[in-house]
């Protein structure tokens, strides 16, 4: 895909989620960097094999940079995912606690 129009996809699902998007712009070039770098590490060979012996294998640099890569790039995604509230989930047991028995207990000790 092109870089353009994936930076103005990825600006335009920010501007729907009701995000600015020159908030995360640093983040989105990011993420489009990381696309365009994990495409072409897929390309190449992550295993080498010794020539005599197939047992013996060892991983390439490329499949090392992929895995650092592919870390960062999920960090990015679930970063984005959680601002803007799309992973639909629900708040856990303990969170649902806590905001009903911690902070509307504050907010009444407050009104006294």
């Amino acid at each position: 895909m092109d870089k353009q129009k994936r930076k103005q996809e990825l600006n335009k699902f920010l501007s729907d989620s009701g995000l600015s998007s020159v908030q995360f712009s640093g983040l989105i070039e990011e993420m489009v960097f990381l696309e365009e770098n994990l495409e072409k590490l897929r390309g190449m060979p992550f295993l080498r094999v010794h020539p005599n012996d197939s047992t013996r294998q060892k991983a390439t640099p490329a499949s090392k940079q992929y895995r650092e890569l592919l870390s960062q790039y999920t960090a990015i995604v679930k970063t984005l995912a959680r601002v803007s509230n799309d992973d639909e989930e629900e708040d856990s047991p303990l969170r649902q606690w806590f905001a009903k028995n911690i902070i509307e207990k504050d907010g009444e000790k407050d009104d006294v």
